[in-house]
C-alpha cells in the first residue's frame, strides 16, 4: 500500500562473540580417510582468544512485502575493539620440564608481545563512554553509528536510489541491551534518523527469534568459521588476528539468497507471536518453528522481480549468475500442481480489524502510508486491500484530529 515512488528497507543489527577455538562434538575422525583428531591443549577456557563484531544486513522487499520477497544486502561488519600500544613485554607460558608446573621463559624465541609495538584489544561496549574511569577504552556505539554506520547506510541508500528510482524509507531494530538504550545515543539515533523520516525500534525484550542475526545468521557463520578453521588451518588453535580473518571470510561468502530467507522468516515470526497474543507456544509446538519458507521460496538471479536480468547474447563469456535474493512464490488454495500444494507460508497475513491503528502508528507513519493517494495506485488495488488501505487513512484523519485538539488546548492554556 505504500506510495510506488517509496522503497522500504529493513534492517537488523546485533553483536556476537567468536572464538578461536570451539569444540564441536559431533565432528568425525575418519582415519581411513586422513581425518584424525586434533588436540588442543589450553591453560583455561578464559585464556581462549575471542573477538567481539557488531554486524548490520538490510533487505529490500519486493512491493514493500516482505512476504514476497526480496534482496539482501551486507551493511557493515565492525569488531569492537581497537589499537593499543603493549606497556611491557609478554611471553608465552612453558610447561617446566619435571611436570612441576609452568613458567614464562624471559628468552626472545619465546616473545608474545614486545613493548611498544602496538596490537588489537577486544573493548566493552557502551552507548556513549568512550573509556571508563581508569582510561581504559570503551568500545562507544555513538561512534560507531555517526562515523561507520550511518556512512554505509546512506551509500547503500544512495545505490539503491539510483537503480530503482525510488525514494528509500528506512527502517530498523536492534535488542534493549542497556548500551542500546543508553541516553545519548539514543538521542543520537532520533537526530540522525529524524532528518530522514525513518524509524529505528527495539525488538521485544528475550526475543531473540525476533532478530535474523540472531535466529539465523551468527549460528551459520559460527560454523562457517569452524569449518574455515579445519579447513585452513587444521583444526588448530586460532590466534586473534587469524580468527578475524576467518570471520570477515565468512562474512563475505555467506550467501545473500540465504540472509533474504531469513527476513522472509522473520515476518513469519512475527506472525506467530501475533496468533499466540504476544507469546511464543509456537516454539512448543511440533515442526513450530518451520514456516514453509524455503519450499515457497525461489532464488532471484536479478535486480527485480521478474527473476532475472536479460541474458547478453553477443557475448560468449559465460554469464556468472548469483542469487541476490529471494522471490517467494506460494500455490493458490484448491489447486496442487505436481504435488506441490504445501509451497506455501505457514501464516498469512494478521487480520487487525479488531485493532485502532492510530493507536499503534505515529503521524509520520501513517502519512507515509495514506498521506498522498495519488500515489498509491489505489485504482489497482483489489478489494481486500482497498479495505486495508481505507483504514490507514481513516487512522492519519483522525491522527490530524487529535494533534489539532492538542494544539488548540496547548493554546488555550498559554
Amino acid at each position: 500500500m505504500v506510495a510506488n515512488k517509496v522503497q522500504v528497507v529493513y534492517f537488523h543489527i546485533d553483536e556476537k562473540w567468536f572464538y578461536s577455538l570451539v569444540i564441536r562434538m559431533y565432528n568425525k575422525c575418519v582415519p581411513a580417510l586422513g581425518v584424525q583428531g586434533v588436540w588442543n591443549r589450553i591453560h583455561h577456557k578464559n585464556s581462549i582468544d575471542k573477538t567481539l563484531v557488531i554486524c548490520a544486513m538490510l533487505f529490500v522487499p519486493h512491493g514493500n512485502d516482505m512476504r514476497k520477497g526480496g534482496t539482501a544486502h551486507k551493511v557493515t561488519i565492525t569488531r569492537c575493539g581497537g589499537m593499543v600500544k603493549a606497556k611491557r613485554d609478554s611471553y608465552k607460558r612453558v610447561n617446566r620440564p619435571d611436570g612441576s608446573g609452568f613458567h614464562y621463559p624471559k628468552v626472545p624465541e619465546n616473545l608474545l608481545r614486545k613493548k611498544g609495538e602496538h596490537y588489537f584489544e577486544n573493548w566493552e561496549i557502551t552507548g556513549s563512554k568512550v573509556s571508563d574511569k581508569d582510561g581504559n577504552p570503551k568500545f562507544a556505539l555513538v561512534e560507531w553509528v555517526a562515523d561507520i554506520f550511518m556512512k554505509d547506510l546512506l551509500d547503500l541508500c544512495q545505490e539503491l536510489e539510483a537503480k530503482l528510482g525510488k525514494r528509500i524509507h528506512v527502517r530498523g531494530q536492534w535488542d534493549n541491551a542497556s548500551p542500546h538504550t543508553e541516553r545519548l545515543l539514543l538521542a543520537l539515533i532520533a537526530v540522525l534518523f529524524g532528518q530522514y523520516g525513518w524509524v529505528w525500534t527495539t525488538q521485544p525484550a528475550n526475543s531473540p527469534l525476533t532478530n535474523i542475526m540472531d535466529a539465523a545468521i551468527f549460528p551459520a557463520l559460527a560454523k562457517m568459521v569452524s569449518g574455515l578453521q579445519g579447513v585452513l588451518a587444521g583444526g588448530r588453535y586460532l590466534h586473534c588476528e587469524v580468527l578475524w580473518q576467518l570471520v570477515k571470510k565468512a562474512w563475505d561468502d555467506y550467501p545473500l539468497d540465504r540472509i533474504a530467507r531469513t527476513f522472509v522468516h522473520h515476518s513469519q515470526v512475527a506472525a506467530a507471536i501475533y496468533a499466540c497474543d504476544g507469546g511464543d507456544e509456537f516454539v512448543q509446538e511440533k515442526n513450530g518453528l518451520s514456516f514453509g519458507v524455503r519450499k515457497a521460496c525461489r532464488l532471484d538471479y536479478g535486480d527485480g522481480e521478474d527473476g532475472g536480468a536479460a541474458m547478453d547474447l553477443t557475448s560468449i563469456e559465460p554469464r556468472e549468475r548469483v542469487a541476490r535474493g529471494v522471490i517467494v512464490e506460494e500455490m493458490q488454495e484448491g489447486l496442487d500442481l505436481e504435488g506441490q500444494a504445501d509451497k506455501k507460508l505457514k501464516y498469512a497475513l494478521p487480520n487487525m480489524e479488531q485493532h485502532d491503528i492510530s493507536e499503534y502508528l505515529t503521524y509520520d507513519e501513517l502519512a507515509f502510508i495514506a498521506g498522498d493517494v495519488d500515489d498509491a495506485d489505489y485504482d489497482n488495488f483489489d478489494d481486500e486491500t482497498k479495505a486495508r488501505y481505507d483504514k490507514f487513512v481513516q487512522a492519519w484523519y483522525k491522527k490530524q484530529d487529535e494533534m489539532a485538539t492538542e494544539q488548540a488546548n496547548a493554546s488555550a492554556v498559554v
